[in-house]
């Protein structure tokens, strides 16, 4: 076998390589120069690492014998900015050990003067193998990142109180430039979470990580709030958790706030009377079921007011139906002042509203029924048209349902009315 049939030759992928050779190795350019297109070279030790960043080559050689110190400095600098690149070290054999010992971090091969062709060979193939699956991987990387970045959900990883891992989105909704910047900061992702009762929020000197926390709560009631840092604005997010182990979880906080906002709104308009802002019929309905059923339960002393004003079709007659308005908000609006915060009021119908009480027996009940209907006529009399209103009042009995309990105390009111009107009359 012949001298040239036993020589090695590069790979076709060398060609597609960007090289930095750090230090004018004459040697090695010639080896290299018909077979890799892109020879970058330094002979200037103060300029290779702003090369390094300019041309962002595969492949570095280090000559460690010209300039020894300002080449581990450059390698230890390479490394720190991407620790997947491959550097080999080109040095006489004596010198070779001290240097390797003498660095921080690792390298991927080492060649020594004068330059085996063949070994300088072995090693580049074996080496570009690695360099296109790194490329591989780091372009998918990169791709990866740009598809959560193209998004507006904010996307984050985090590991029990640090945040590994985030979007762009993420990062400019805290005003921060990297993940490392907002760890800076002393404080945990859950410390920004809202607490109130309608988001989720970190119950201090918790022991329980706040991920299992939100995983025990269903899917509709892992909702959080957070302030957005360049505006000071409170946003809503729905938040989806895909627990990767024990600490790590992948977050996803999807904006609602519009949506929240707008079932706020629905709401308002389905539950809330729109002339008094008081709770209207139907919610009212919803809450006395359930004060009723908590009543049998556990057996607490319950009571309903209605109250209706006296001869209101003559004011909308007399006055017009605006002053007949502003008299049913005015009215609302002593009662609401009257009862306590724990008592439930409501717009019944028309020109009638309801009181609920809770821990208040029949006796208890018509006091608080006459204070209103004093207060009321009290009113009136310094903010006219006068107007005066009757009360109906019932306790629930053991034997009652929702629809007898209204009805002893619509009979209550219907005795009022009957005995004379401004009046507070009780069931029997």
């Amino acid at each position: 076998m012949t001298d040239a049939a036993k020589e090695m030759t590069l790979s076709s992928d060398i060609k597609k390589l960007k090289l930095l050779l750090a230090g004018d190795n004459r040697e090695i350019q010639d080896c290299l120069s018909e077979n890799v297109k892109k020879i970058f070279v330094s002979a200037n030790p103060e300029n290779t690492f702003e090369l390094y960043l300019k041309t962002s080559p595969h492949l570095v050689i280090v000559d460690m014998d010209e300039y020894p110190s300002s080449n581990i400095k450059l390698i230890k600098n390479i490394r720190e900015k991407d620790y997947s690149i491959k550097i080999i070290l080109l040095s006489e054999s004596s010198n070779i050990s001290y240097y390797i010992n003498d660095l921080p971090c690792e390298i991927n091969g080492c060649l020594l003067k004068p330059i085996d062709k063949n070994r300088l060979y072995f090693l580049l193939n074996t080496l570009v193998k690695h360099i296109y699956y790194t490329d591989i991987e780091k372009k998918k990387r990169i791709l990866a990142q740009k598809i959560l970045d193209a998004g507006e959900d904010l996307i984050t990883v985090v590991n029990d109180k640090k945040v590994e891992f985030s979007n762009r989105a993420f990062l400019n909704f805290f005003d921060v430039k990297t993940v490392e910047e907002f760890n800076e900061r002393g404080r945990t992702l859950c410390d920004y979470f809202i607490h109130n009762e309608n988001y989720f929020g970190c119950e201090e000197n918790s022991k329980e990580y706040f991920i299992d926390v939100l995983l025990k709560l269903p899917r509709e009631k892992r909702v959080v709030s957070m302030i957005i840092a360049k505006y000071f604005e409170p946003r809503a997010f729905m938040l989806k958790i895909n627990k990767l182990n024990n600490k790590q979880a992948v977050l996803v906080f999807s904006d609602i706030t519009r949506i929240s906002l707008k079932s706020k709104e629905f709401e308002k308009q389905a539950l809330y009377d729109e002339l008094t802002k008081i709770y209207n019929r139907v919610k009212f309905n919803e809450m006395l079921d359930f004060e009723v059923e908590r009543n049998k339960r556990y057996g607490n002393n319950l009571s309903l007011i209605i109250l209706d004003l006296d001869d209101f079709k003559q004011i909308n007659d007399n006055f017009g139906h605006l002053v007949g308005d502003r008299i049913l908000v005015e009215t609302a609006t002593v009662v609401k002042n009257t009862i306590r915060a724990t008592d439930i009021t409501a717009r019944w119908g028309g020109e009638e509203f309801v009181v609920l009480l809770s821990n208040c027996d029949l006796e208890n009940a018509r006091k608080v029924a006459d204070t209103i209907r004093e207060k009321i006529k009290n009113f009136f009399v310094k903010n006219p048209p006068e107007i005066t209103c009757s009360l109906g009042v019932a306790q629930l009995k053991e034997y009652d349902t929702k629809e007898s309990f209204i009805h002893e105390a619509d009979k209550a009111l219907y005795r009022a009315k009957r005995n004379g009107k401004n009046r507070v009359e009780i069931s029997k």
